[in-house]
């Protein structure tokens, strides 16, 4: 799986998230409930460091970052806006 979907998925999924912004080193993600983010999960090869504060979780990647922050846009960019639910990938709220 690449990376830009293991981080979507540790986010809690594409409905979890609202906004990604590429931030030189770093993604800046703001996300709808921190309880849907699995710390763990985000921690995988390529992520230095993980930053939580409110609403929004940074993921520092070094020189990376924007492109994997782009590969994250396409991504949920690709997710059609009247998709059901039913059929995004999700993780189980905790």
């Amino acid at each position: 799986m690449a990376i830009e979907q293991t981080l979507i998925d540790a986010l809690g999924g594409y409905l979890n998230i609202v906004e990604v912004e590429p931030c030189t080193m770093r993604i800046r993600i703001q996300v709808k409930s921190q309880r849907a983010v699995d710390e763990a999960a985000l921690r995988v090869d390529g992520v230095l460091a993980v930053v939580r504060s409110g609403n929004v979780v940074q993921i520092v990647c070094g020189a990376p970052s924007d492109d994997i922050a782009a590969a994250m846009i396409a991504r949920l960019d690709s997710v059609s806006h009247d998709t059901p639910e039913a059929v995004l990938p999700q993780r189980a709220h905790a």
